[in-house]
């Protein structure tokens, strides 16, 4: 469990990587008063967006004391008896500040403790959704001897900006594809209540 939470930890400091917002900070990621989300979904912690929880996660939030991680929106992971040689797959919807320039990221990483050594930075191609703006990459790096690959997505919209981070042992990307782009296509915008 050290490697997962390490891990979030992470990138959890990363998130907030990006360039500024083209909107002042009274208005940019402000909590949005939603109702409940359906069965298999989850809200972000701040109601702004839903989606739907892939088949065979759980909702870790709660798990990994989400609360204590200030810019945290929603923890998926599988349950522990699926870990492969300790790694426990897990992704993380954080706030982040808007950011369509992938050399600002890479700037970011080279101060972050974890990530300052990252290899083979990549732009991916990014799912496709409507509302919102993305930015997909992926790195290698080593953590604790165990060669690594992160893949974020940075997404905005609806004057919100999210960051989904997943971070897989090289020996498991056969095993545990990222489940960044299934979140993606289930992604709402919530409406606010009354």
């Amino acid at each position: 469990m050290s490697l997962l939470l390490a891990v979030i930890l992470g990138g959890l400091l990363l998130s907030a990587c990006g360039g500024p917002t083209d909107k002042p900070d009274s208005q940019w990621n402000q909590p949005v008063n939603a109702a409940p989300a359906p069965d298999g979904w989850v809200n972000g912690k701040d109601g702004a967006f839903r989606i739907q929880i892939p088949p065979n996660y759980l909702d870790a939030y709660d798990a990994v004391s989400g609360q204590k991680l200030p810019d945290a929106q929603v923890i998926l992971s599988l349950p522990s008896d699926l870990a492969l040689n300790g790694y426990i797959p897990a992704l993380v919807i954080d706030h982040a500040k808007a950011t369509s320039d992938p050399d600002v990221v890479k700037a970011t990483l080279k101060e972050d403790d974890i990530y300052k050594d990252f290899t083979e930075f990549t732009v991916l191609h990014p799912t496709k959704v409507e509302g919102l703006n993305v930015l997909s990459m992926s790195w290698k790096y080593r953590y604790q001897e165990v060669e690594m690959t992160a893949f974020m997505t940075m997404v905005s919209g609806n004057n919100h900006a999210y960051a989904l981070k997943q971070d897989v042992p090289d020996y498991a990307l056969e095993t545990y594809k990222p489940i960044i782009d299934t979140v993606l296509k289930t992604w709402t915008w919530n409406e606010p209540q009354k």
